[in-house]
């Protein structure tokens, strides 16, 4: 354990520094692993736009069957089970959703594959490691359950931080990327995942309430969705055509942030977590800030925007795979090496044809944020 003192001088409480622990790979495992490396190197896709909107448009038109259609990534589709519904703590709102699994855990799933689990020919084995999606209940904590103001103080509140926002240097930062630009793509929308609702500043979670460095309140959500109406309006005046629409997805949106947004022009989808990714074509920016879904390797696998501004693609160098033990609660919690929003080879691949800027001034509020501009 690391020792440190105290400004007083005197010796503070040992730091305990995470327990790192490798795991267990055996010959089978190593074999598994590289079948997905190889699969992936091949093109293999682990996502397409037509397999997400086949499932998105059975689970509006036929929810509740007994099993849904799952593309796996050799391209054959598999039927899964419908899952068994959990149950459901006081307090929440629960909901049916695409979970998405990243290359990295795919390729950890396949190498720790435990023995119990090797039952069967190869072939199977390798389908059973192939699923890079599936439906999860899910549940949060319900906003409305919450003691929070009604519309006219949030709406009071987003005016407050659209303002704030416009007076901004990031604002003024984010401006120039766009208008310096001197071969813009063709933009048609803006497709904004996970930008989260109106009612984490309400309800001052994550202090989010708190004031930033420059005095004003954080609230993160409505300064990013003020920046996504921001780059409409610059390129609305710099594209010709009309100004691209808005779009975002989020499933934690409430009534209330939904109506707030629609009366400012923000259309919301709706759906089950994944809608959104299937109007994402050459024409569209991305826009997202620390998504708890993998948006660049989706996106990655499914098309070549106009622009992405996102969280910053690290090089592989900067890729960890160390899973660590933590003590949480008196129980111990192993900790995935990977952030949900993890870069791959597919995504630093991706970049390669965009020109790279970066967005210094919203750290604060969006997170270590960089625009990439198409090449055309």
């Amino acid at each position: 354990m690391a020792m440190h003192t105290t400004e007083s001088g005197q010796q503070a409480p040992p730091v305990r520094q995470p327990k790192v622990v490798a795991p267990t790979v055996s010959d089978k495992g190593r074999e598994l692993g590289q079948y997905i490396r190889d699969l992936y190197a091949s093109g293999a896709k682990l996502w397409t736009k037509a397999a997400i909107l086949q499932l998105e448009t059975q689970l509006r038109e036929s929810p509740g069957l007994d099993s849904y259609p799952i593309r796996y990534m050799d391209g054959v589709e598999r039927a899964e089970p419908w899952p068994d519904l959990p149950c459901r703590p006081s307090g929440t709102v629960g909901r049916v959703g695409t979970d998405f699994t990243i290359y990295q855990h795919l390729v950890h799933a396949a190498e720790t594959i435990d023995d119990t689990d090797m039952s069967g020919s190869d072939d199977e084995l390798k389908q059973q490691l192939l699923r890079s999606y599936s439906l999860v209940y899910s549940y949060r904590y319900s906003h409305e359950d919450a003691e929070v103001p009604g519309y006219s103080d949030v709406k009071r509140m987003w005016a407050e931080a659209r303002t704030n926002w416009q007076q901004s240097p990031a604002c003024e930062e984010l401006r120039a990327v766009f208008q310096g630009c001197q071969s813009l793509p063709k933009v048609t929308r803006i497709v904004c995942l996970g930008l989260g609702s109106f009612e984490v500043a309400v309800t001052r979670v994550d202090n989010d309430e708190e004031a930033g460095l420059d005095g004003l309140p954080l609230r993160r959500s409505m300064t990013q969705h003020a920046a996504a109406i921001t780059v409409a309006e610059v390129l609305g005046k710099q594209l010709p055509g009309a100004r691209p629409v808005i779009m975002a997805q989020d499933p934690a949106y409430s009534a209330l942030a939904k109506r707030i947004l629609k009366e400012d022009g923000i259309e919301v989808i709706d759906g089950y977590g994944s809608l959104a990714f299937t109007l994402i074509d050459e024409e569209t920016i991305v826009f997202s800030c620390c998504p708890n879904i993998p948006v660049k390797q989706i996106v990655a696998d499914i098309a070549r925007p106009a622009a992405m501004i996102w969280d910053r693609v690290k090089p592989e160098s900067e890729e960890r795979s160390e899973w660590e033990v933590i003590n949480q609660d008196g129980s111990e919690v192993l900790i995935s090496p990977w952030l949900t929003d993890e870069d791959s080879p597919r995504t630093r691949k991706l970049v390669q044809g965009y020109s790279k800027h970066y967005f210094r001034a919203a750290n604060e509020r969006f997170g270590d944020m960089e625009i990439f501009i198409r090449k055309d």
